[in-house]
């Protein structure tokens, strides 16, 4: 009788219901793992602790960082969907906490805060041939063409309009339907008088730098 307890006790860890649990490194569901192998939440099992494993009332930031089945709560804690705080895109909110991790209660709905990915402006090919340069074009204005604005070293005073306010035609931005925030942002800088007093300027080069031809002036 004590090794037949013995034997169900060993097959208990692998076995549930009747069903061979998968293991460590092998794919898993809402089934789980072995124990006390987590399933992970892009549905891997992985050892306890590992990244997106965090079990139920463990803290978060967002929902991958949660383990199988369960979300980033408002309240920052891995939960059951349905739980307080895992209301999605455009579902009734009466405040940010009743929204999953990384959404906003607004006008009543839940709004995803996230922005989406974005390559970037197209770039011109290296100029592997010419010799290695800061590029200084001056650009017709307005344009609309996004390889012309970098062309030019920024911000510069040439794009000032007649009444002293930047003019930023052709910067390159997402748009409204990835990130319509930039498009708010460029707005406010066109609103405002001239440049910074000590700002940033950056340039734009004919190919990438060879970090090993650079050296640091001295004073001495």
């Amino acid at each position: 009788m004590r090794s037949s307890l013995l034997l169900l006790a060993a097959c208990g860890e692998a076995i549930q219901s009747g069903v061979i649990l998968p293991d460590l490194g092998d794919e898993c569901g809402a089934e789980g793992c072995t124990y006390p192998n987590v399933c992970s939440h892009d549905g891997t099992c992985v050892e306890p602790g590992s990244a997106g494993a965090a079990i139920e009332g463990d803290d978060c930031s967002a929902t991958e960082e949660c383990a199988y089945g369960l979300l980033c709560s408002g309240q920052n804690l891995c939960v059951e969907s349905g739980a307080e705080g895992t209301r999605a895109d455009g579902e009734a909110c009466g405040g940010d906490d009743d929204c999953l991790a990384g959404y906003a209660c607004q006008d009543g709905e839940c709004v995803d805060l996230e922005i989406p990915y974005w390559e970037g402006g197209p770039c011109p090919d290296d100029d592997d041939d010419g010799d290695f340069k800061v590029l200084y074009q001056v650009p017709d204005l307005p344009t609309s063409e996004p390889l012309d604005f970098f062309s030019m070293p920024f911000p510069h005073d040439l794009r000032l309009g007649s009444g002293g306010t930047p003019v930023l035609d052709g910067f390159p931005a997402p748009g409204d339907e990835l990130a319509p925030g930039v498009d708010k942002l460029l707005n406010l800088v066109e609103g405002h008088y001239g440049w910074g007093l000590d700002p940033v300027v950056y340039f734009r080069f004919n190919r990438a730098q060879d970090v090993g031809t650079l050296s640091v002036l001295s004073s001495k």
